[in-house]
């Protein structure tokens, strides 16, 4: 693995926020520099902090100990109090609780942080694990390399509780082969989490590479004359100043911006209806529907919507 480049361990420049956009809490300590292909710094962020050390081995197993022999007493007295004295559960509740609270003792008393950095150019990676100066995952993802970004998110509720929102960011090329890919779950049922919350890392980077698009928009649209987003399969929505075409199922059809009567975004899904859309039992027309998870590079979508067809999603 090629060594991270070396920093000095403070902050980058006063300027660099984190991917919240929030200055620094004082004392991070980035153990390794961002690489210079990815540009000029848009944020930065680190979970290590100056002064914190892994934890001795022994001082972990010692932990899991003691952890196992609380949880060991509680297997007992489950026993003892459901008058348990055989069988499968007898033994379940005294060898299983102990063996998972050493095991969950173990994984969260480990050292394992994470370096992150958008720039201009691409995002990069790091990780460090057992020790400060270990650099265990090292990923860079330059923004010329891929043309599509998909995402998702999708939000979990048990009994009608909200228990989280799972996310997915990939990168991909032209040949569809995956370059970077970010995923996890956050816990903010409405709007952003925590500025120090690993999403905000992928919400920073699909905004630094909705940029980068834009700012080559202009040479596509001379190119070819409008901005293609592909779906999946060979569907694709195409954007140009004065008509949109769209491509399901192998069906083509190109509308006058001007004929498009709205497209509204619910549930994950895209809906976009013309001027002349009927919506009956048995026949639809005019209405298009794709999810939102399927499209390329959507952020660059609804702004050339608004930008170039005059159509704001809903």
């Amino acid at each position: 693995m090629p060594k991270a480049p070396a920093v000095a361990r403070n902050l980058p420049p006063e300027q660099v926020k984190n991917h919240g956009g929030v200055p620094h809490a004082a004392g991070l300590d980035f153990f390794a520099g961002p690489p210079p292909e990815i540009g000029s710094l848009i944020s930065a962020h680190s979970t290590l902090t100056k002064g914190v050390e892994p934890m001795a081995v022994g001082k972990r197993l010692m932990w899991g100990a003691i952890w196992g022999g609380i949880f060991l007493g509680v297997g007992v007295a489950i026993d003892h109090f459901a008058g348990l004295t055989s069988g499968f559960w007898y033994w379940a509740w005294p060898v299983g609780l102990p063996l998972i609270a050493a095991i969950i003792s173990w994984s969260t008393t480990g050292f394992d942080h994470q370096c992150t950095y958008i720039g201009e150019l691409g995002v990069a990676r790091y990780g460090c694990s057992g020790q400060r100066d270990h650099i265990s995952d090292q990923k860079t993802l330059l923004f010329q390399w891929v043309t599509e970004l998909r995402t998702s998110g999708v939000r979990r509720y048990r009994n009608g509780v909200y228990q989280g929102t799972d996310y997915t960011h990939t990168w991909s090329d032209a040949k569809g082969t995956a370059h970077f890919a970010l995923a996890g779950t956050h816990s903010s049922e409405n709007g952003l989490p925590a500025a120090t919350d690993p999403y905000l890392f992928a919400h920073a980077s699909e905004i630094a590479w909705s940029v980068y698009l834009l700012d080559r928009a202009d040479e596509e649209l001379n190119r070819a004359g409008y901005l293609n987003f592909n779906i999946s399969g060979r569907d694709y929505v195409r954007v140009a100043p004065n008509w949109i075409e769209f491509s399901f199922g192998g069906k083509q059809e190109r509308r006058a911006s001007s004929d498009i009567a709205g497209v509204a975004l619910n549930a994950g899904q895209f809906t976009l209806r013309t001027a002349d859309a009927s919506d009956g039992w048995f026949f639809k027309k005019g209405i298009f529907t794709f999810p939102y998870g399927q499209m390329a590079n959507v952020k660059l979508f609804i702004l050339a919507l608004e930008k170039l067809a005059r159509i704001t999603v809903t």
